[in-house]
């Protein structure tokens, strides 16, 4: 039932401050989050926060 209502969120239903302190503490850039994630995986600013945060141990 919960699964089935993940079709119709959007990116910002998922970000909260909390997000954005995880960004400004590993000094990570934000500009892609301006852009279609569709284009995510070709910008510069994604790539080095994909690489950091899958590194992030928790």
């Amino acid at each position: 039932k919960h699964i089935s209502s993940f079709k119709f969120k959007i990116l910002s239903d998922f970000m909260t401050k909390q997000s954005l302190n995880l960004f400004s503490t590993l000094k990570l850039g934000q500009n892609f989050l301006c852009f279609d994630p569709e284009v995510w995986p070709q910008l510069e600013d994604y790539n080095n926060a994909k690489e950091i945060v899958t590194a992030v141990r928790v």
